[in-house]
């Protein structure tokens, strides 16, 4: 169990002794605000890492993009993600998959896709998490055909798929065609008998 608040006190408490947060601990404090759905105080520990000296990487970056996510800011952390990228700042297939995740949240899948076109091979190698995010939101709206083409691209790209997101993109597509035989993962997959059965998948940053 994650006791965000607990460690906001703890770190309060240190600072009036004259114990001063390190960078790490900083990122950590972050973090806790972000999932507290404070994000404006997540802000301000950004603030207080540059005054200090600090030089913030991607998982700080990243920690500010999944609280303005969370909070369904969407757009802002978009602007966010623009605005550092102008200025040169780099991110990697975690913040991309936050980004992705949270598009795919409040619906917008065009953009998504979108997204995922953008930094195809200009700002990072979109991974399986990406896209078994996109698809699963696909799918959840009924965009069957659109579900299986992303499912097509990512094999054609040598992007390893597991039997979860076969087993979606078969089902729904067998679904949607009104095929009398049930489709299973084996046909999309081929024979891989090395392959590793996932349940789920986390979209991460830092805690």
């Amino acid at each position: 169990m994650k006791h965000y608040s607990t460690a906001v006190s703890l770190s309060h408490r240190l600072e009036l002794k004259g114990i001063q947060p390190d960078f790490f601990t900083l990122n950590i404090l972050m973090n806790c605000f972000c999932h507290m759905g404070q994000i404006n105080f997540g802000f301000s520990v950004l603030a207080k890492i540059l005054k200090r000296g600090y030089q913030p990487h991607t998982i700080t970056f990243t920690t500010l993009i999944k609280g303005l996510c969370l909070k369904g800011q969407v757009n802002k952390a978009l602007h966010f993600h623009d605005k550092l990228l102008a200025q040169g700042i780099k991110f990697d297939q975690v913040s991309y998959g936050t980004l992705i995740n949270g598009v795919c949240k409040i619906g917008d899948t065009r953009a998504a896709i979108k997204l995922l076109k953008k930094i195809d091979g200009r700002l990072t190698k979109p991974d399986v998490v990406m896209y078994n995010t996109i698809i699963d939101a696909l799918c959840k709206y009924q965009r069957v055909s659109e579900a299986y083409g992303l499912f097509s691209e990512m094999t054609v790209k040598g992007i390893s798929a597991n039997v979860v997101i076969a087993t979606k993109a078969a089902g729904h597509r067998t679904q949607d065609k009104g095929h009398l035989r049930k489709a299973g993962p084996k046909g999309l997959l081929g024979d891989q008998p090395n392959i590793k059965i996932t349940f789920s998948f986390s979209i991460t940053s830092s805690c």
